[in-house]
């Protein structure tokens, strides 16, 4: 749903979207595109990028294009729960 709405669009724009849209082929199609993304990250790869640190910037690669894209893994503490 959210690949068909991507025209509606433009570059500089935000888009905040949950974990479940985690898929790097739409990173770099946003990315490409000049859209800035704000997501929650599965689990897995906030652990595997992360590790210990609180902030960390990689280069993944989407399996079909493989196309590199720049993440920024953060993570953040709200009271006495870190996400």
């Amino acid at each position: 749903v959210l690949e068909s709405q991507l025209d509606l669009l433009q570059k500089g724009d935000g888009l905040i979207l949950d974990r479940g849209y985690n898929n790097y082929g739409l990173l770099v199609k946003l990315e490409d595109r000049g859209i800035n993304v704000v997501m929650r990250m599965k689990q897995h790869l906030v652990k595997k990028h992360l590790g210990k640190r609180k902030d960390v910037t990689v280069f993944v690669q989407d399996s079909k294009t493989k196309r590199n894209t720049k993440i920024r893994f953060v993570k953040y503490k709200v009271g006495k729960i870190w996400y």
